[in-house]
């Protein structure tokens, strides 16, 4: 009687050790059902005895787990939602896990799909989501969607899917449009990851794409965009575009492949603010009129590479710590280069057989070698003219005590006095005497200006008040050395605020300066001696409001009796 007691309690903790580890783990009980499924058209199921259930012919919910030698899933019928809850669609790397043809609004959630020979075909479509999926060791492709040339699939979702280990590639997407991919998990595959051919209005976002041979593909397409996507560690390319145009790429942290970007052949796309990291390449650029901007380029063999490109526009990137800032290679003409900061590299720039490309306004920093020039019977501009100038160059000591298209006058214009040779047929004819610093100064006209501060101060809180008309900043240097500033402001904005009359104030005190007008900027000079300052630019008849403003100004300054010292960055 003892020992059967035991046993009981022994087999009730047994049962009851099952169902928590059912529990805990999501364990679906294993119900051995083969064969292929159809919804039809009329709603009902396709053998009546297959394990998914329906009380409405809307919603069809999985009971089991399904193997199928062909087929798992054919949907015959719309507007419906097939729910996984969970259950395992398996093949034997033949035919479609789940396989919709010329369907509208459907929704497939919650299904483990694998080892077919595609996971989910969904084609000639439109308003199918795609959600939380595991798909999951096929012969081919993850999830493939398309149509044809004269019939898009169009309006569908692809969303929080874990989409690894497919052999071919995770997601194909041929002849589409207007689908969101976003919130995948994708990984694992022998092609590209994501792969787009013949599509538009496609949006990849917020994506993480791992251990592919290339990450995202776009090939003969327009108008898309791969956006706050995380690529690492791909054996190929982090982002191919090949004879594609009009595309945007921005927000992508793309680490660790052989290529961070490569762009063949296409022209009209935009690539900003993205950071590319530790890869063979950053941007590898084969193309004509291409922008790119605002991208962070570090720690690759070469930041950005220029192959047989023209016309490309190329401005206010971060290029730092690579082996080659930028490398212009050869039969690349009429690219424009500036805004940059070229800083830390093994060479800053380096051109190979390429000519009548404009590089100017650069911070060439600290690099081994700033500049190279394998073809010297090539000639390119490295400057924009006086006086906007040329590059900063910090290997360089000229001096600046003549200003002027001659330096024929005395005072300075943050202009170095004697040119930057690079060869004998290139220079630098106006370089710069500190680093430039560009800072947005909003909107006039629907067009985006900016303002350039070239200084040896640290320059920070740039602010342009409309509505009190003023331009403001401060500068901090080492206490006691000499600073300077130059800062050329678009003329729209010095006519739109101050109708071209205009009083410096240092420190709430009105200050001397120098100032001078293009045709397209005025360029206000000053000088002064190092701490911490504030520069302000008002009208010259200041309204009231800005008067009373500056005079508080002046007894908050007259108040403090102790300076601050911050030391000035190397």
């Amino acid at each position: 009687m003892k020992n059967s007691t035991v046993s009981k309690i022994m087999l009730l903790l047994l049962l009851s050790g099952l169902m928590v580890f059912a529990f805990e783990f999501n364990v679906k009980p294993a119900k051995a059902w083969t064969g292929t499924v159809y919804i039809r058209a009329d709603g009902s199921i396709d053998p009546p005895d297959a394990p998914i259930i329906t009380y409405d012919n809307i919603t069809y919910t999985l009971s089991g787990n399904i193997t199928s030698y062909g087929d798992g899933i054919v949907v015959e019928r719309d507007n419906i939602i097939i729910d996984g809850a969970g259950y395992v669609l398996q093949g034997n790397m033949t035919g479609m896990g789940v396989d919709f043809s010329y369907r509208s609004n459907v929704t497939v959630k919650n299904i483990q799909i694998r080892n077919f020979n595609t996971g989910i075909c969904i084609r000639y479509s439109s308003g199918i989501t795609i959600s939380n999926n595991n798909v999951i060791a096929n012969s081919e492709y993850g999830i493939w969607l398309g149509g044809d040339e004269h019939k898009f699939s169009s309006n569908n979702t692809i969303i929080g899917n874990n989409i690894t280990n497919n052999q071919w590639g995770g997601i194909r997407l041929y002849w589409s449009s207007s689908i969101n991919v976003s919130g995948n998990t994708v990984a694992n595959s022998n092609g590209s990851c994501i792969w787009l051919k013949y599509s538009s209005n496609i949006h990849i976002s917020g994506n993480a794409i791992t251990n592919n041979e290339n990450g995202i593909e776009i090939s003969q397409c327009s108008n898309n965009s791969v956006n706050g996507n995380s690529i690492r560690a791909n054996s190929g390319y982090g982002i191919r575009v090949y004879s594609s145009s009009n595309n945007t790429i921005t927000g992508n942290s793309i680490m660790y492949n052989e290529e961070g970007i490569y762009l063949e052949r296409s022209l009209y796309n935009e690539f900003y603010n993205n950071t590319i990291t530790d890869n063979g390449d950053g941007i590898w650029l084969s193309g004509t009129e291409n922008i790119l901007y605002n991208n962070t380029l570090a720690n690759n063999g070469c930041g950005i590479l220029l192959s047989q490109a023209t016309d490309n526009i190329i401005y206010r990137n971060l290029i730092a710590n690579n082996a080659e800032g930028i490398n212009i290679s050869p039969q690349s003409f009429n690219n424009s280069m500036y805004d940059n900061c070229i800083r830390d590299n093994d060479y800053g720039i380096e051109v190979w057989y390429s000519s009548n490309n404009e590089i100017f306004h650069n911070n060439f920093v600290n690099n081994s070698q700033q500049v190279i020039n394998q073809s010297p019977g090539y000639i390119n501009v490295w400057d924009n003219g006086y006086p906007s100038g040329g590059n900063y160059w910090s290997d360089y000591t000229g001096i600046d005590e003549k200003s002027g298209l001659n330096q024929d006058q005395p005072g300075s214009d943050g202009i170095c006095d004697t040119t930057y040779a690079i060869d004998a047929n290139n220079t630098d004819r106006y370089p710069l005497m500190a680093p430039i610093s560009i800072f947005e100064a909003g909107v006039w006209n629907e067009t985006e200006y900016f303002v350039d501060v070239i200084s040896n101060s640290t320059v920070s809180d740039f602010n342009i008040n409309v509505t009190e008309k003023t331009l403001s900043f401060n500068v901090t240097g080492i206490e006691g050395a000499a600073g300077f500033c130059r800062i050329t402001i678009p003329n729209i904005i010095v006519q739109d605020l101050w109708q071209g009359g205009y009083t410096v104030l240092f420190n709430g005190e009105p200050w001397p300066y120098r100032n001078w007008t293009d045709a397209t900027n005025t360029y206000i000079y000053v000088n002064y001696t190092h701490s911490e300052h504030q520069i302000v630019i008002i009208p010259e008849f200041p309204s009231i409001t800005t008067l009373l403003l500056m005079l508080i100004v002046i007894s908050i300054i007259a108040s403090v009796k102790r300076k601050v010292l911050r030391k000035f960055p190397t």
